[in-house]
């Protein structure tokens, strides 16, 4: 497993864009259900800053270009950003409002990463063999 984490940890922008993919392209929580509406004064400023106004959960950009994994327990990891604002995480604020789970990869991403990161996994394990 710990061949595991480190290729994770080294490549965690795969997780991390699937994230911010599912969130500010796709606009659906991690469960796959579509992120909660903004209120229509909300989606006005979203509109008036060039955006489409479907919710993305991005306004500065801080959350999303502040996210990382890291690991809990031996196997279990978390994504998570350290964005916050009155010493909450940003995330879970807006994972809340939502009223679902923002920041962990729907089940069509996680095959996705997995796609991506077990040939990088195989060439480290190829690399400790050598």
């Amino acid at each position: 497993m710990e061949i595991a984490r480190e290729v994770i940890v080294e490549n965690q922008e795969i997780l991390t864009k699937l994230v911010i993919k599912q969130q500010f392209e796709d606009h659906i929580s991690s469960d796959g259900t579509p992120l909660r509406d903004y209120s229509p004064g909300y989606r006005l400023l979203k509109e008036k800053m060039g955006r489409s106004g479907q919710t993305d959960l991005d306004l500065t950009g801080e959350m999303h270009s502040e996210m990382e994994v890291t690991f809990e327990g031996s196997d279990v990891y978390k994504i998570d950003s350290i964005s916050a604002v009155d010493g909450r995480l940003k995330s879970e604020i807006l994972a809340e409002w939502n009223e679902a789970p923002i920041m962990d990869l729907t089940e069509e991403n996680k095959l996705v990463a997995k796609e991506q990161l077990t040939p990088l996994f195989l060439e480290k394990v190829n690399e400790r063999l050598a």
